[in-house]
């Protein structure tokens, strides 16, 4: 996932003690050909965060502490189990000396090694990033080595914590999708960037917002089935802003879909990538997953039937705390989904292996 942080390999001791979390809240979602189970549990020790562990296959989410221990979290009947990693400190991977001092770097899967905000501008602060810092320019890092820089001209600014990459296609050539606000106007478009052999190009843009709007992407995939994936954004999620569907048309980002009610982002946070993108259902079509009822609920949307329907409705104890980390299985598939609440607690949605055909069946 874009907003996944990297572990650095170490030898995993489990230890003898097992944190085991208190007070969950389980049950069991039976979705089109999928079986689920969401969670959320109390941790006996108080976390931090989450992140995503790439360096093991299949990808897991682990949690760590204040004091920056990681432990491995396992769901097993009904509650989380929490294994503590041996001598393993949470040690962040290196930041690029340019990157703006909020920014986290945006690992990609394919031909980009890694994204982010440079050139930060203390001119136009953002009020929904918690009065934190713009930047104007785009770094990349390609995997065959070539060092790329988008600046954007004055008065626009990216209103961001990182870079949302996406591979339109999935051709294995990674793009970037960007908010852009004008600093002047107020008003804000998305933007799509390529990389290019020696330059970073700006390929296609939408229609400005209405004035104080902004976007918050999401990412790419088609959700319809129409062969052409949808670029995916919420406008306003401030205030339970608007889903909005987007196809690249002759270097415009043309406006498919608009739906009230949807947040990726909790307002004067760093949090901007409260969302997944997953096959809930077993249709082979991806669905998103995003926040409703200021961050009270958790729902899956699926636009396969070729209307918004929403695939479940889950009501939080608290309001989500932090970005939607994803695990995947050793096909790189999505089958588990975690978040933290604002209360302390866990929340997991795990698939299920499908149950053992009755006996004698064939």
């Amino acid at each position: 996932m874009r907003q996944s942080l990297r572990v650095s390999a170490v030898v995993c001791v489990v230890l003898s003690t097992l944190l085991t979390t208190q007070s969950a809240n389980a049950k069991i979602l039976n979705i089109g050909t999928n079986r689920y189970e969401f969670i959320m549990s109390q941790p006996d020790v108080p976390l931090a965060g989450l992140m995503v562990d790439t360096q093991q296959v299949p990808s897991t989410i682990v949690a760590f502490d204040h004091n920056r221990n990681v432990y491995d979290m396992q769901v097993r009947i009904g509650a989380v189990v929490m294994k503590p990693r041996d001598e393993n400190k949470l040690s962040p991977l290196p930041r690029p000396d340019d990157i703006t001092s909020i920014g986290q770097p945006a690992y990609g899967s394919a031909d980009i090694n890694l994204a982010y905000l440079a050139d930060p501008y203390e001119g136009y602060t953002s009020r929904n990033l918690g009065r934190a810092i713009t930047s104007r320019s785009l770094k990349i890092w390609k995997k065959n080595g070539a060092s790329l820089k988008f600046s954007l001209p004055a008065p626009y600014v990216v209103e961001d914590v990182a870079p949302t990459l996406i591979d339109l296609g999935r051709d294995q050539l990674e793009e970037v999708l960007l908010p852009i606000t004008n600093a002047n106007e107020h008003t804000a478009r998305l933007g799509l960037f390529v990389p290019m052999d020696d330059r970073i190009v700006l390929a296609g843009q939408s229609e400005a917002l209405a004035k104080d709007h902004w976007f918050s992407p999401i990412g790419a995939a088609d959700v319809d089935g129409d062969g052409q994936d949808e670029i995916m954004a919420i406008d306003a999620p401030d205030v339970n802003g608007f889903l909005m569907l987007f196809s690249l048309q002759n270097g415009q980002l043309i406006q498919k879909v608009r739906h009230y009610g949807y947040t990726n982002h909790k307002v004067g946070t760093l949090f901007t990538h409260i969302q997944a993108i997953m096959d809930i259902d077993g249709d082979s079509l991806p669905e998103i997953l995003l926040a409703r009822n200021d961050m009270l609920e958790f729902t899956a949307v699926s636009f396969g039937k070729g209307y918004l329907q929403r695939l479940f409705e889950l009501k939080l104890d608290a309001a989500m705390n932090s970005n939607m980390y994803v695990a995947t299985n050793a096909a790189g598939q999505p089958v588990q989904v975690a978040f933290l609440l604002e209360d302390g607690k866990v929340a997991i949605l795990s698939l299920l292996a499908p149950p053992p055909p009755p006996s004698g069946a064939q």
